[in-house]
């Protein structure tokens, strides 16, 4: 029995199927571009395509392999973290994977290496991004792969090295986002960040502020007046 439409994941799995078949189709007609396409973002102002292209993928398989994991690995997560986590790991991850990836587009421009034209889906980035996700949150637990158990380092190991064989039939500048996704996932699931981050640098500061604070303090040591009248031998 599959699970309710409420379900957060299941919501995301079938927004892909929809927005994979309903993209392509604007994009074979002519209509507009929903996919990010860097040099459009860049040069012809297209900046709506860092939202659009969050759902999609291009063709069957990974349009289903997408989904499958959306809904698989997503509704795990979703279960062990709510919804409103689940949701703002999920599309703020995608989102800012797209952002950095025009960024480093730009960037590589400058070198002389031209992939403004590159077309990147953020379908195939957030099934990715989520079944490493899955395994990390696992860590040294045990999960199962079609029935073989493994731990849940070996299960985000497998999910980089099917992201890599990508990279080794798609091209390497296919993988930009996978990239910025998968290292923003290992971030957040493993180390904490943004939040842990946050709460060193409020650590480091209040140990700097008691520091100066401590510099101005003098110990008034046995004998000797810290006022006139001799009533304070203490720390001061």
């Amino acid at each position: 029995m599959l699970p309710s439409v409420r379900n957060a994941a299941t919501a995301l799995a079938l927004i892909c199927i929809v927005a994979s078949v309903a993209w392509w189709t604007l994009f074979k007609s002519g209509v507009v571009t929903l996919y990010l396409v860097p040099g459009a973002v860049l040069h012809s102002g297209e900046v709506w395509q860092l939202a659009t292209w969050m759902f999609p993928a291009i063709d069957v398989t990974p349009v289903l392999f997408s989904a499958l994991i959306i809904w698989q690995c997503g509704g795990y997560l979703e279960s062990w973290w709510g919804r409103r986590r689940f949701l703002t790991f999920t599309l703020v991850t995608t989102f800012v994977s797209g952002l950095l990836t025009v960024g480093v587009v730009a960037l590589l421009a400058t070198f002389g290496i031209n992939i403004m034209g590159a077309l990147y889906t953020g379908g195939t980035v957030m099934g990715s991004m989520l079944w490493v996700a899955q395994g990390l949150a696992i860590w040294n637990g045990q999960t199962n792969l079609f029935g073989y158990p493994m731990t849940g380092r070996t299960f985000a190991a497998i999910g980089v090295l099917l992201t890599a064989l990508t990279g080794v039939f798609a091209g390497v500048a296919i993988l930009i986002p996978e990239i910025f996704a998968l290292v923003i996932a290992f971030l957040y699931v493993r180390q904490g960040f943004p939040s842990n981050l946050l709460e060193r640098l409020g650590s480091w500061r209040l140990q700097r502020r008691l520091a100066k604070r401590t510099s101005q303090l003098r110990v008034v040591s046995d004998g000797q007046r810290n006022t006139s009248s001799g009533s304070d031998k203490f720390l001061h």
